[in-house]
């Protein structure tokens, strides 16, 4: 496949529209992003509690998902065990995601996001070699630690992914990625998405 594939109007609405009206606001929780994703950040993202790669109640739209991705991928993916598999969260305006690449040992070689509503900022980018040295001169004291634990790191080009209701993104998790700063957003859970990596396995 290739590195990043983004598929638009991936679902069915319906399955969507009936998983937003069972979602309860008071089950998300404050954590640092590192909690989950083992990388530098400076904001902190708003975590759906409610065991959401397993409860039943969210049943069908995990499987929507998953059919998906596998059918973009062309075989299987296993059914979720970790939380890492499937999670829902949303983000604050002003959240940025620092340039980083998934920890090999931790999250395998698959990830996906699935967004919910529609932003104008807040963008997932892959970067070139032009990007990445750009990136450092705007954030020069993340460069050495990106160096230390990134060394296996690819570049998989220019490519940039807005927010979109319904887009599904499934990509190959070696290549160096950031979140643009979420400058602000019409909707009252912003950013809200479903990712995971389905190959994670703690």
């Amino acid at each position: 496949m290739n590195k990043v594939i983004t598929i638009d109007n991936a679902i069915d609405e319906n399955v969507i529209s009936n998983f937003l009206n069972s979602v309860d606001k008071s089950k998300f929780i404050t954590i640092d992003k590192s909690a989950y994703a083992h990388t530098q950040t400076d904001f902190q993202v708003k975590f759906y509690k409610d065991d959401f790669h397993i409860n039943t109640q969210y049943e069908e739209i995990r499987t929507h998902i998953k059919d998906k991705i596998e059918q973009t991928i062309g075989s299987s993916i296993p059914t979720p065990k970790v939380y890492r598999n499937f999670f829902l969260k949303y983000n604050d305006p002003g959240m940025r995601s620092a340039l980083h690449v998934e920890h090999k040992d931790i999250h395998g070689s698959l990830g996906f996001l699935f967004y919910l509503t529609d932003e104008t900022s807040g963008y997932l980018k892959w970067v070139d070699q032009e990007g990445e040295d750009e990136y450092f001169q705007k954030y020069p004291h993340e460069k050495q630690d990106f160096v230390n634990n990134f060394a296996y790191r690819q570049l998989y080009g220019n490519i940039q992914v807005q927010p979109k209701f319904n887009r599904l993104v499934v990509f190959e998790t070696f290549g160096s990625h950031l979140v643009d700063t979420l400058i602000d957003s019409k909707n009252e859970l912003p950013r809200l998405c479903i990712m995971g990596w389905p190959y994670c396995e703690i």
